[in-house]
């Protein structure tokens, strides 16, 4: 886990990480966000209480702003200054510079 400078963390936010979790400078980051880098189990019966979880690392980049709830899922790159919706969940990468926001997050709009 690396975080950059002057990043804020709000309240009851959490960090599971088995690959690798980036968080660039100038960050903030809402009340109750979770960040999660890996599957935590395999979805197969037979499979489900051992083994190791499909992981990928997460970045998130310089003056990004994450609102209250934001779920970030393994393998997911977010750009520079983008703004991630309260309550939003992130599967794939958002590009630099915009708005994105709901359950998958998807593009809203430029900033």
């Amino acid at each position: 886990i690396i975080i950059g400078d002057n990043v804020a963390i709000n309240n009851a936010f959490s960090i599971e990480c088995s690959s690798k979790v980036v968080i660039k400078n100038d960050v903030l980051i809402g009340t109750g966000c979770s960040i999660i880098d890996n599957d935590g189990h395999n979805l197969a019966i037979e499979k489900r209480n051992f083994g190791t979880p499909k992981t990928a690392p997460i970045h998130i980049h310089q003056n990004v702003f994450l609102g209250s709830n934001v779920t970030i899922l393994k393998g997911v790159t977010i750009g520079k200054n983008s703004i991630i919706g309260n309550g939003s969940v992130v599967t794939k990468n958002i590009p630099e510079n915009v708005v994105a926001a709901g359950n998958p997050a998807k593009f809203i709009r430029n900033l």
